[in-house]
């Protein structure tokens, strides 16, 4: 809200918190065959799914870009399962991109990245691949 209002932010520090990454195999080649509206309507079908994902597993959506998509677990609120939740939003995103089909009838892919902050892992992180 403080941006919105056009003041500063104060950077802070987050000691327990598991962001995942995630954008769609194969995009640009999608949107090459495709028209804007389709590309669109395709990304909100798939968006809404995982907005609601996000809502059913306290889960805060950081930033939606073209085909990326940000989410963080431990980051709005304190959550000592933040790795659990996102690696579980991580399995229900790629099981709806299935669902979710592009213009010409495939499936979409949608591997994502997890990236693990936790005081508990002696100030290291960790960083995974799931596809």
């Amino acid at each position: 809200q403080s941006t919105w209002e056009g003041q500063q932010v104060q950077a802070r520090k987050f000691d327990d918190v598991t962001m995942l990454f995630s954008d769609i195999v194969g995009f640009t080649a999608v949107c090459a065959q495709c028209t804007p509206m389709q590309v669109i309507s395709m990304l909100n079908e798939l968006y809404t799914r995982f907005d609601h994902q996000c809502g059913f597993l306290d889960i805060y959506k950081v930033e939606t870009i073209g085909d990326a998509y940000c989410v963080a677990a431990g980051l709005h609120r304190q959550n000592l399962n933040h790795a659990k939740s996102i690696a579980l939003m991580a399995l229900k995103m790629m099981e709806l991109s299935e669902e979710v089909l592009t213009p010409d009838g495939r499936p979409i892919k949608v591997p994502s990245y997890l990236y693990i902050c936790s005081s508990s892992m002696n100030k290291k992180s960790s960083l995974c691949l799931l596809t």
